[in-house]
């Protein structure tokens, strides 16, 4: 494995620890990830990985990838803004 694959196995471990200096250390060993295929201390961090997923949903939502959904909103103003004016444009011609 090379180390930026370590890091990215290492960044969902509960263990894992931040030095400004050093990077993403092993919090068990304050020292850089060494391990070859697997790591025998490793523990996922579920919240970690929940808290990840749901900014990926927030920011997929803000950066406008479910367009269909907007499109379906927009499209659905325009056409009541139109029944509308319809509707007011009728009922005037009948007063007058």
């Amino acid at each position: 494995m090379t180390q930026e694959e370590k890091l990215q196995y290492c960044k969902v471990c509960v263990h894992k620890k931040m030095d400004f200096e050093q990077g993403l250390l092993c919090g068990l060993t304050s020292e850089k990830p060494s391990f070859d295929k697997f790591c025998r201390d490793y523990e996922r961090d579920v919240a970690l990985e929940k808290k990840q997923k749901e900014r990926e949903a927030v920011s997929q939502w803000s950066n406008g990838s479910n367009s269909k959904v907007t499109f379906k909103n927009v499209l659905f103003v325009i056409v009541a803004i139109f029944v509308i004016l319809r509707l007011l444009v009728r009922i005037f011609s009948m007063i007058q």
